[in-house]
This record gives C-alpha cells, structure tokens and sequence, in this order.
C-alpha cells in the first residue's frame, strides 16, 4: 500500500508561478529570454542563478502571473524556442 497522498484540486488561477530556465551560457541569452518574458505578466526581474561547475550552463529563476493552463503551457513552449534553453521547470 502506497502512502503517498494523492491531490484532485484544480489549480486556482491566476496563479504566480516560478519559473527556472537552464539555458547554455551564450552572449545575451538573457536578454533574448527577457524579450519572449515581454509577452507574459512577470511579477519580477530575470534573475541569474547558478552556473555549472564546468560553466557552459547557466540558471535563471522568473515568477509570472499566470491567468489559465493553457498560459502556462504557452511559457513553457515560448521559453523552449529560445536558441541556447535546454529545459524549464
């Protein structure tokens, strides 16, 4: 038997979401993430995080205020076009 709790809540939007983008360290790639922001409601500033030990990988963390799922998923797929964004999460 699993003890894991299982949750059928909807999602109540609008919903602030937090948005960490691992992204190739190339020049101005967070300028050109910051112009596909421009379509969306961010609550703050692209802020820079971690850079891989190695240095070819960089992390930018976003909060948005997101109105529907389908909003949500449109980030997600606007942000993975970018040239250089391997993954969001």
């Amino acid at each position: 038997m699993s003890n894991k709790k299982t949750s059928n809540q909807e999602l109540q939007f609008p919903i602030a979401c937090h948005y960490r983008i691992i992204a190739v360290d190339i020049p101005n790639i967070d300028k050109v993430i910051e112009t596909v922001l421009q379509k969306f409601e961010v609550l703050n500033a692209l802020q820079e995080g971690n850079q891989s030990r190695k240095g070819k990988y960089l992390s930018f963390g976003v909060d948005i205020n997101i109105k529907s799922k389908e909003e949500m998923r449109q980030v997600n797929s606007e942000l993975l076009k970018v040239e250089g964004v391997k993954m969001v999460l």
